[in-house]
This record gives structure tokens, sequence and C-alpha cells, in this order.
């Protein structure tokens, strides 16, 4: 297994301010589908891909991942939300469907083009 390391900041979307209250959102979105075993599919998005760079092999069906060059790129948030900066956290599998979720239009057709690339690789398979 292959494990993501991400600090809070890293998988979070905060919006708000002190005098508003802060809200957080997670970025990573479930989805209604599931492969051929019955594994859900999860949108990892564009946090995620700003830490990861990623290549998809669709002739030989994989995907490879690599620490992008902007990994270190955080927002800008009130440092009380966040006391210390030691915290991370170990992502490989994600078993809460209770997320929030982030839509980012720009994602939408990277992600759209990458079902449809395994769809179509599927689709050849079978």
């Amino acid at each position: 297994d292959t494990v993501f390391i991400l600090t809070p900041l890293q998988y979070l979307w905060i919006t708000g301010d002190q005098s508003t209250g802060y809200i957080c959102y997670s970025v990573f979105s479930p989805s209604d589908s599931s492969d051929s075993n019955g594994n859900l599919f999860w949108i990892l998005g564009d946090y995620f891909l700003y830490r990861y760079y990623s290549i998809f092999d669709i002739l030989n069906n994989r995907v490879g991942f690599a620490t992008s060059i902007s990994y270190d790129w955080m927002p800008t948030v009130d440092s009380s939300l966040f006391p210390t900066s030691s915290t991370t956290t170990e992502v490989s599998s994600i078993p809460n469907r209770e997320n929030s979720t982030v839509h980012r239009p720009a994602m939408h057709f990277s992600i759209f083009a990458l079902i449809l690339m395994v769809a179509t690789r599927y689709m050849d398979s079978v």
C-alpha cells in the first residue's frame, strides 16, 4: 500500500473569518459509483493534485503519482485555527462517506476526462 501524507490545511477548505465564524469542508468527495468489486470511487480533486503529480497510462491501465513541486503550498488561514503545524494525517483509505464536498469547476473537466478514459478502457476490455 502507498500512503499519501497530507496536513489538515492540505485537505480542508476553510471559509469565513473570525467575526462571522469559520466553516471547514473536506475536499475529498465520495461518488455513488463503484467498481466491479463494489468499491466506491472517491474524487480527490485539485487539493490532492496540487500535492501529487499524476500520470494516467490508459494503455497499461495504471495511474502513477509523485510529489508535486507545489506540495508545500498552503492556503492562508487564521493561525488560531491550527495552533501547531506538526499535525499530519496519513490517508490510505477513506471509510467515511459523510464528508462535505467542495466543487471546483476547473477540476470537473479533469475528473470527467479521467472517468471517460477509464470507462473507455473498461469498455474496450469487455
